[in-house]
């Protein structure tokens, strides 16, 4: 489907009934809740004239590799194989109100790092600074934990926890957090398991809601002044409600066979 000059949007018929809108476009058959993200970092949607991943979410949130930064590593499969990121390279998806997710959450991807960080590493942020920030999570040095973050909008600051699970280099793992904002539950699960969180910055709070920033999306970059990601990332989503664990398991199973 065309959608302005020069852009295409492309979508899966994930169930092969030759539908693909937004009801059964990754969005586990809910028509309201569409995915704000989908970048599966494929070798289909490798965009090398433009030098960009396509997004197959309605919302064109195609992710252009900053400052003319390439991946270390291609996609070498049509279907999620991801990038590799050298400390040097990075996506950059333009500040869109599909992204401004502000009530529930949920950030999908699968990530692998190359080596124990000495560093905080950036995987997924939308946020140039501490005052224009929404959400985000980082691997922590030394312990090469999972971090999840919200911002608070009503708190005016971050809310976030380490996973209990330390991360092995060269093995990929499935990570996803959710956040509901009538609950104020934080939620993360590795390989579809949920994981336990500790060492809270803040807690979450029910009918906190998540910040509105004006950040563009950076994938493998850190804007607040810790290290860009040396790994790599494949098949990042976003959705605008959190999903519940036997929803991400049905991602996770998705594209298992890949990297496990």
């Amino acid at each position: 489907t065309m959608v302005g000059e020069g852009e295409v949007v492309v979508h899966r018929d994930d169930d092969g009934d030759g539908w693909t809108d937004c009801s059964d476009h990754r969005d586990c058959d809910l028509s309201s809740h569409c995915s704000a993200l989908d970048l599966p970092m494929s070798q289909a949607t490798h965009d090398l004239a433009n030098n960009r991943s396509l997004d197959l979410s309605d919302n064109t949130n195609n992710a252009l590799f900053g400052d003319g930064s390439t991946p270390t590593t291609f996609p070498t499969k049509l279907y999620s194989s991801g990038y590799s990121f050298d400390g040097g390279d990075w996506l950059t998806v333009a500040d869109n109100n599909s992204l401004d997710i502000t009530d529930e959450l949920t950030v999908a991807l699968w990530i692998k790092i190359d080596t124990l960080p000495n560093d905080y590493i950036a995987v997924l942020e939308k946020a140039n600074t501490n005052a224009d920030a929404s959400y985000m999570f980082y691997v922590t040095p030394t312990s090469a934990k999972f971090r999840p973050h919200i911002y608070d909008a009503q708190i005016n600051d971050w809310v976030y926890a380490d996973t209990d699970l330390a991360l092995t280099p060269g093995t990929w793992y499935h990570f996803v957090y959710t956040y509901k904002s009538s609950t104020g539950e934080l939620k993360a699960y590795v390989d579809a398991n949920q994981a336990t969180l500790s060492s809270w910055h803040n807690t979450p709070t029910a009918g906190h809601t998540i910040k509105v920033s004006n950040s563009p999306l950076y994938i493998g970059k850190d804007t607040r002044g810790e290290s860009n990601l040396n790994g790599s990332v494949a098949d990042v989503r976003l959705y605008n409600f959190a999903m519940e664990q036997k929803q991400i398991k049905n991602i996770f199973l998705e594209n298992e066979s890949q990297f496990k």
